[in-house]
């Protein structure tokens, strides 16, 4: 008798301690839209000085984080990776972009949403940087 309770207690126990791992699985990727600067009407916007890049990104849950890449798109590179600039964590999502840390010309900037569930969304614009250095007279 206390062989059957055993084997019972033992075949209770691994039942109700396996989990359904598809219970609260979070499959749904974040949506995000680079809100500004807003795109022109070649979808390539011309920066002459410092700008923020405000992103909006919404999640059935919640985001965790935010990540901004910028890459060399002109001439075009293929073997260039993104190189990581800022990462925000908390909402409103934005970086404020330092352009005189750049050279002048195309770049491509790319913004990835997280949520808490590691799924990820990207949203990507075109700028042209054309900064504009003031020399001082003498």
């Amino acid at each position: 008798m206390s062989r059957y309770f055993s084997l019972l207690l033992f075949i209770g126990l691994v039942f109700w301690s396996c989990d359904d791992e598809n219970d609260n699985n979070d499959n749904i990727p974040p949506s995000i839209q680079i809100l500004y600067p807003l795109d022109a009407d070649d979808n390539t916007i011309v920066l002459t000085d410092n700008t923020i890049i405000d992103v909006e990104a919404y999640d059935n849950e919640s985001i965790h984080r935010v990540e901004f890449y910028i890459k060399k798109s002109f001439p075009i590179c293929v073997t260039c990776p993104d190189s990581l600039v800022y990462t925000d964590f908390d909402a409103p999502f934005s970086f404020y972009w330092d352009i005189y840390d750049f050279e002048c010309g195309k770049l491509l900037l790319k913004a990835i949403a997280y949520d808490n569930s590691n799924n990820s969304s990207s949203a990507l614009n075109n700028y042209i940087l054309d900064q504009v250095i003031d020399i001082p007279w003498i």
